[in-house]
């Protein structure tokens, strides 16, 4: 329902900026002023900058945007989904600082996509044909190459989350440099994480991997073994489509822990169906006698505890209720922050369930710069925001997601280190929206789709200024 009802909104704002378009004077130096766009020498360049990479024939896009003709019955869908911002799919909104492959459209572009469909979508002169020059696509080395069996997800459901144990087969510490992903099945492999489980934890994992029937195990929220629970601390890398090998600055990495296991959890998408996937992860590694500045990962996490709407009369709204089926089903009671973060109940109980906001801050031990941050919330997440010094002259946003979509989370890489000072504070804040869905209830921190959380993680270097 809740989707239902954005993508209605989405259809008034879309419409909305097509009027105004159409009473404004046509401006643009892309074509001359009394014709309106063509495919050929507007359209097929934007498409290929910033569609092609997901929308291809077998691509993760829902839909193939390859041919002339494809585009053109596509049109209006391209329009609309532009006009609202919803594609490319880029979740920073404009508070957060400069990213390296940020998938936006200029206003012009928009423009232009808008006033093709607008006129019918014309195709042009294929001899208007404006030459495009494809992204340069930066290589890495293939010094570990780790690829998990052939996986057929699970057709009975709509999205499969499944965890494979791979054996790097490096037997002392190594730094990683850079990595990628390459899907085997580009069109169902929605995102992956990568984690590493120290060699204590190997009969652990092990054991875990057994314990499913057929390869790896089901896992939502996090691999949950060894240690590994689905916070940010033990993550190597993440992927989404789109996405451009991570490359870390020069004389940095993540330490890749010899003795260790990598477990790769895919998100599978099945709208195109139920396909068999080998994916891969690619791992350049510095020299074993290199001088490597080590990366440091520090997660931030927030207290959930998101209450019904008032006049709703589920049982499991009552907060004591929800906490006691949990453990019933689960056998561990739910994860409780509110000491951590120096909150109390009253704080959360009374919220409007439409926007239970949540925080927690925290000191910075010594000076550090920023390479890169992530965020993480469920499906009821509303929005995400990660902020130094909150309130204060000297305050800066490491990361705001104003329109938080579930599908589309990833991580991102500042385009300029931003720095943090020992004394400072870190805030995350978390919003949510629980009043959509039939079966309304308390909800607390948990692994599965119908609980949430409130994380995020800042990937750092000790600051050299």
């Amino acid at each position: 329902m809740l989707k239902k009802w954005r993508f209605l909104g989405l259809l008034v704002v879309a419409f909305g900026i097509v009027w105004v378009i159409r009473s404004q004077p046509t401006i643009s130096m892309a074509h001359p002023p009394d014709s309106p766009p063509s495919y050929y020498h507007d359209i097929a360049p934007i498409i290929a900058q910033h569609c092609l990479m997901c929308h291809t024939e077998g691509g993760i896009g829902t839909v193939a945007l390859d041919t002339p003709e494809s585009a053109v019955e596509n049109s209006a869908k391209i329009a609309l989904t532009a006009a609202v911002g919803d594609m490319p799919p880029w979740m920073p909104g404009p508070e957060s600082p400069a990213m390296l492959h940020e998938r936006k459209l200029t206003e012009e572009e928009i423009t232009l996509l808008v006033e093709w469909a607008r006129a019918d979508a014309p195709l042009g002169d294929p001899s208007e044909a404006v030459e495009v020059n494809p992204t340069e696509i930066p290589s890495i080395r293939q010094d570990v190459v780790l690829t998990m069996p052939e996986y057929t997800p699970d057709a009975t459901l709509r999205d499969d989350y499944r965890c494979f144990l791979i054996d790097p087969q490096v037997a002392e510490d190594r730094y990683i440099t850079a990595y990628t992903v390459q899907p085997g099945q580009p069109s169902v492999v929605h995102h992956v994480l990568l984690y590493q489980i120290e060699g204590w934890g190997r009969a652990l994992a092990e054991r875990r991997d057994a314990q499913d029937e057929g390869l790896g195990w089901q896992c939502f929220g996090g691999p949950d073994v060894a240690g590994v629970d689905g916070g940010l601390e033990n993550s190597i890398g993440s992927w989404t489509p789109g996405t451009f090998p991570t490359i870390f600055p020069e004389g940095t990495g993540v330490r890749l822990i010899g003795g260790g296991l990598i477990i790769m959890q895919v998100h599978y998408n099945l709208s195109a169906g139920a396909l068999p996937d080998q994916t891969s992860a690619i791992l350049q590694l510095a020299p074993a006698d290199a001088e490597i500045q080590p990366l440091t990962t520090y997660s931030l996490y927030a207290p959930v505890e998101i209450p019904c709407p008032a006049d709703t009369t589920n049982p499991e709204c009552d907060r004591a209720t929800a906490r006691r089926l949990i453990l019933e089903q689960t056998g561990r009671r739910p994860t409780d922050l509110m000491d951590m973060c120096q909150h109390s109940l009253e704080d959360y109980i009374h919220q409007d369930a439409a926007n239970v906001t949540s925080t927690c801050e925290y000191p910075v031990p010594y000076n550090l710069e920023v390479i890169s941050v992530l965020a993480h919330m469920h499906l009821r997440g509303k929005s995400i925001r990660i902020e130094s010094n909150p309130s204060e002259s000297d305050g800066q946003v490491i990361l705001d997601i104003p329109d938080w979509d579930f599908h589309w989370q990833g991580g991102y890489i500042l385009q300029e280190p931003l720095l943090l000072k020992r004394g400072d504070t870190v805030r995350i804040t978390c919003v949510w929206d629980n009043t959509h869905g039939d079966n309304l209830r308390y909800i607390f921190w948990g692994e599965s789709t119908e609980d949430e959380m409130c994380l995020g993680a800042v990937i750092t270097r000790q600051a050299t200024r």
